[in-house]
C-alpha cells in the first residue's frame, strides 16, 4: 500500500531536487527533461509521466516518483515495515536457538 498518491509530473512546474535539499528542478525547454539549478544533474521524465530517472554514466540508475509533497524512490525494495518483520523473525529464531541449546 502506498502512503501517498503518485502524481503526474507537470513539465511546466518547478520541483525540489531529489538529490539535494536546496536544489530546484526546472524544465529544460523543448525537451521532456528537468535540470537541477544546484547540482547540475539532469532528469528525464519516463513514459508513464509519473517517474523521473537520473541521467548518469553509472550502471545503476536512480528513479523517483512525485507524491505531491516530495520524491519517493521508485525502486524501493525494502520498506521500514519489512525490515522490522525480518528483525522480529531473526530475534525469534535466536531466542528459539537459545532455548533449544539450554
Amino acid at each position: 500500500m502506498r502512503p501517498y498518491k503518485i502524481h503526474t509530473i507537470d513539465l511546466t512546474c518547478e520541483y525540489p531536487c531529489p538529490c539535494r535539499r536546496n536544489g530546484k528542478l526546472q524544465p529544460i525547454i523543448l525537451t521532456e527533461a528537468l535540470g537541477c539549478d544546484r547540482c547540475q544533474q539532469l532528469f528525464v521524465v519516463k513514459k508513464d509521466g509519473q517517474t523521473i530517472e537520473q541521467l548518469s554514466f553509472v550502471y545503476q540508475k536512480k528513479s523517483w516518483r512525485w507524491t505531491g509533497h516530495g520524491w519517493q524512490n521508485a525502486y524501493t525494495r525494502w520498506t521500514r515495515g519489512s525490515l522490522l518483520i525480518i528483525l522480529a523473525i531473526l530475534l525469534g529464531l535466536s531466542l528459539l536457538v537459545v532455548v533449544i541449546l539450554s
